[in-house]
């Protein structure tokens, strides 16, 4: 019995909803998909984990979580893989590959190498961005207010981006974008 060793699959068992890893609606375009993988490889790349020992069950779910994402992207971005995707909700067997040279696979996916350093250049860009702003609001929202549940939620986030993070929810209560809850209150 084959094993799909990236998501854990026995032959036969369903393959994960790929538009659910990457937190998109089924007609999603080409930018949303982009958009998506940056968001969900940025908030789960390993690098954001480097903390943790490498062997421990919380980072190689971790690891696991960003390769799947990787993954997701691929097939969804690959018109024809999509709508095989799509039309029988089933990978094909040249997609999953035993023994695949993941490292290879996934410097395939960006242009460049995923470093400290590129993570550092998109973080100028993206804190303090409406994108961000959006982030925070939604993660807010999401987690009707709980500041240490929205740090988790938004990308890059990082303890000295609290005073950020309290402005931008502030002035959206003040603009009534969002309302102030018990949890962010306390």
């Amino acid at each position: 019995m084959r094993k799909d060793t990236l998501f854990d699959l026995d032959e036969g068992d369903e393959v994960p909803d790929l538009y659910a890893l990457l937190e998109v609606p089924r007609d999603a375009t080409d930018e949303d998909l982009r958009k998506a993988y940056r968001k969900r490889a940025l908030r789960t790349h390993p690098d954001k984990w480097a903390h943790l020992d490498p062997t421990s069950p919380e980072a190689q779910a971790k690891t696991s979580e960003f390769q799947q994402i990787g993954f997701a992207y691929t097939v969804l971005k690959d018109p024809k893989r999509r709508k095989l995707y799509d039309a029988t909700g089933s990978l094909s067997d040249d997609i999953i590959e035993e023994g695949k040279d993941w490292d290879a696979y996934f410097r395939q996916l960006w242009t460049g190498v995923v470093d400290a350093t590129t993570i550092e250049q998109f973080s100028k860009t993206y804190k303090g961005s409406t994108e961000e702003q959006a982030d925070i609001l939604a993660a807010y929202r999401l987690h009707d207010g709980d500041l240490d549940l929205i740090f988790t939620e938004v990308m890059l986030a990082e303890v000295e981006d609290e005073p950020r993070f309290i402005n931008v929810i502030e002035d959206a209560i003040k603009a009534k974008t969002v309302k102030r809850t018990k949890k962010y209150t306390k």
